[in-house]
């Protein structure tokens, strides 16, 4: 959800996957180009007061994790 009243970059997202211990086992750098939905054009930004719903599916089941972080940022 973009709260500003103006148009903001898609951020970068970094999908840490985390044991049971609370340890790294993986981790991922996912740019726009990997969340946005088809027919959103990521170079237009996301638009004030806009919504988005995102849906990423990662295979990891060989890894077991039991927990994930998830950071925004901007490069």
């Amino acid at each position: 959800r973009n709260r500003a009243a103006f148009a903001q970059a898609f951020p970068m997202l970094e999908l840490s996957l985390t044991s049971a211990q609370d340890r790294t086992i993986a981790r991922r750098v996912l740019g726009p180009q990997d969340y946005v939905p088809r027919g959103v054009r990521a170079d237009s930004g996301f638009a004030a007061g806009g919504e988005l719903s995102v849906r990423v599916y990662i295979e990891a089941a060989s890894l077991r994790p039991t927990g994930y972080r998830l950071y925004l940022f901007y490069s």
